[in-house]
């Protein structure tokens, strides 16, 4: 035995079960967070739910495991542990409570969601005018933060618009209000406003106009040399391939985007199935690199049906798998339309465009 283990450390903290009436709230935060610097985030919420069992008032407690119940996909206890601080601070509009209610409606739908966007904005507004009529900022705090995290907010609203909320009779009228009101707020020149409003130019059928748009977005994503989201950056490069059939270029700057994303994680299927829509969006259209990505996502999804079909486990992604297959045909027929020396990125020196059978 190692000199390390003979004298009694471990290398993760004691169990939360472990019967130690003598720990304090503190003994078990100080105990989750050493769990997290072990990388073992489950471990860690459990040592926050016995902290927050023992002090239910303490609303920093509520935050802290409301943010680990996010990360260990307990989506439903991250909500009750947000409301459970709203309703510890005594008052639904407190100052405090803005950012709470910011994540609680991303984690509603609907009326619901829209509710606490609107509830976190009044919030972040007050504390903005308080802020400009005070000329002193909270340590930690600035105006520009309040009005970025205002952007995004009104930014989230205008998509309830286009999706839960797209049924409403004002929907369009009130999905462009929110992005104005985004765009009043953007201090640093997020391109979430503007890919927002091609979203909505989308949906109005102004096809061109939303890839103009777009590819405008894409330009200031990558002046601004901020690192991005990965989901966001999806949704962007997304966004972007349905744009390309009228501006071929944004069908480039998907794959740019997608390419940063693959290099982070090459075992996201989607991000591989975009990158044959992508190339296959180029012009001329790139048919060998397209097929090798889609028929890369196609044995991706198949080896996970085969490993459930084993433990007698439903495969969900029946539609997706079809959808690759459905883009691999367009890929086959366009085959056959272009000329060999159209395909810039085939590295076949015969010039053919070879597929499996």
């Amino acid at each position: 035995m190692s000199a390390v283990f003979q004298f009694g450390s471990k290398t993760t903290p004691d169990e939360p079960d472990d019967p130690k009436p003598n720990w304090t709230p503190e003994d078990l935060m100080d105990r989750a967070q050493k769990a997290i610097d072990v990388c073992e985030p489950e471990l860690a919420v459990r040592f926050m739910r016995r902290a927050s069992e023992a002090a239910p008032e303490d609303a920093s407690i509520l935050d802290q495991l409301a943010e680990v119940e996010m990360g260990v996909g307990e989506t439903e206890r991250a909500g009750r542990a947000w409301m459970r601080a709203i309703e510890v601070s005594g008052n639904p509009d407190h100052d405090a409570n803005a950012e709470r209610w910011l994540y609680v409606a991303q984690l509603r739908e609907g009326n619901g969601a829209r509710e606490s966007y609107e509830h976190g904005l009044r919030l972040l507004t007050a504390r903005l005018q308080a802020m400009q009529a005070s000329m002193v900022h909270e340590e930690g705090s600035s105006e520009s933060d309040i009005r970025a995290q205002m952007c995004t907010a009104y930014c989230a609203v205008a998509e309830l618009y286009l999706t839960d909320l797209c049924l409403e009779e004002s929907a369009e009228e009130a999905c462009q209000n929110a992005l104005n009101k985004a765009m009043e707020f953007n201090a640093n020149e997020s391109h979430e406003p503007m890919q927002g409003l091609a979203s909505l130019r989308l949906s109005q059928g102004m096809h061109a106009e939303a890839a103009n748009l777009m590819h405008s977005a894409y330009e200031r994503i990558k002046s601004c040399g901020h690192a991005m989201d990965p989901e966001l950056r999806i949704s962007t490069a997304r966004l972007l391939l349905e744009c390309a059939p009228n501006v071929s270029q944004c069908a480039d700057d998907a794959l740019d985007l997608l390419m940063d994303s693959k290099r982070e994680d090459d075992e996201n299927v989607e991000i591989w199935f975009l990158m044959g829509v992508g190339f296959y969006q180029q012009s001329p259209p790139d048919l060998t690199l397209a097929y090798e990505y889609l028929e890369r996502a196609k044995e991706m999804l198949e080896k996970v049906r085969e490993a459930l079909l084993q433990e007698n486990e439903p495969f969900p992604y029946e539609v997706q798998l079809r959808l690759v297959g459905e883009q691999m045909k367009l890929v086959e027929a366009a085959a056959l339309e272009y000329p060999p020396d159209s395909n810039e990125g085939d590295d076949n020196t015969d010039g053919t465009f070879e597929m499996e059978d």
